[in-house]
């Protein structure tokens, strides 16, 4: 036979008698001084219930995964939520070009920038239910590391540009991000501890060929004088010609390559790197 014994929760009397017990000198024992500690708990709780008094409940911590699913939901409601601090006008115009208009997207704008990265980036799947399913994962997931960046990045180390007609009302046709960075072999390279970097850049599909990409680069490269960086760097995959002629064309020279074993290990194409001095 097996015998539980449960603890009964110490009555007025008994505390009583254990206070006075230690008055007199006999120090009560380890579970009366816990039953005490309980009830001074208890009293002090029940003297401030009229005031607002914060209830902590101790339960089972879920899985990681859940608490960062949560977090990330927590971020994006809050982030898309319309900031009190943003101007109901018109952005502010990084360049003003004929064709094209380079401006910092506004928070509101950041949905419309994740579907043009999306296209742009996505690997299209030959099975059309699959694609478009795989493809609202994709943007789902820019739209979120958006929000991210555009939430808790520093002034003058994240901004997202979009180009568009000059109208008030016309649509973004394509977008870029602009970043400080400090990677360890750049920096080396460089013979810097930070610097200026152009990634993301995507057009949308049915307006290339019309120098968006050319006017992004240039609205870029005046962000990053106006951050005090004298040179703009990239990215670009060996594989991508016709970028690296843009590149060239736009005054960007060769600086490094991705050796060969990083890129097996990455499972991509070999990069190189490209800077410019803007100052």
């Amino acid at each position: 036979m097996v015998c539980i014994k449960v603890a009964r929760q110490p009555t007025s009397a008994a505390l009583l008698c254990r206070e006075r017990s230690q008055v007199r000198g006999r120090a009560p024992s380890v579970s009366g001084r816990i039953d005490r500690t309980r009830s001074v708990a208890y009293k002090v709780f029940k003297t401030r219930s009229t005031s607002f008094v914060p209830r902590v409940s101790f339960v089972r911590s879920p899985l990681p995964g859940v608490c960062r699913a949560k977090r990330a939901i927590s971020r994006c409601v809050d982030a898309s939520a319309p900031s009190t601090t943003e101007q109901e006008g018109d952005t502010e115009v990084v360049l003003k070009g004929e064709r094209w208009d380079v401006r910092l997207a506004r928070q509101h704008e950041l949905k419309q920038v994740s579907i043009i990265q999306a296209k742009s980036f996505h690997e299209a799947n030959p099975i059309d239910v699959l694609n478009n399913l795989f493809l609202g994962f994709f943007q789902a997931e820019v739209y979120s590391t958006l929000l991210s960046k555009s939430k808790w990045s520093k002034e003058n180390r994240f901004a997202c540009l979009t180009a568009r007609a000059p109208a008030a009302d016309a649509p973004i046709v394509g977008v870029a991000e602009v970043s400080i960075q400090g990677d360890q072999g750049v920096n080396k390279l460089l013979e810097v501890s930070e610097y200026c970097y152009v990634c993301c850049m995507a057009v949308d599909p049915a307006c290339r060929r019309q120098s968006i990409a050319t006017e992004l680069l240039r609205g870029a490269e005046l962000i990053a004088k106006r951050w005090g960086y004298n040179r703009l760097c990239l990215h670009v995959y060996d594989t991508n010609k016709s970028a690296q002629d843009l590149y060239r064309r736009s005054g960007y020279e060769v600086m490094s390559y991705d050796s060969a074993w990083e890129a097996a290990l990455a499972g991509r194409p070999r990069r190189i790197l490209l800077a410019k001095d803007v100052l």
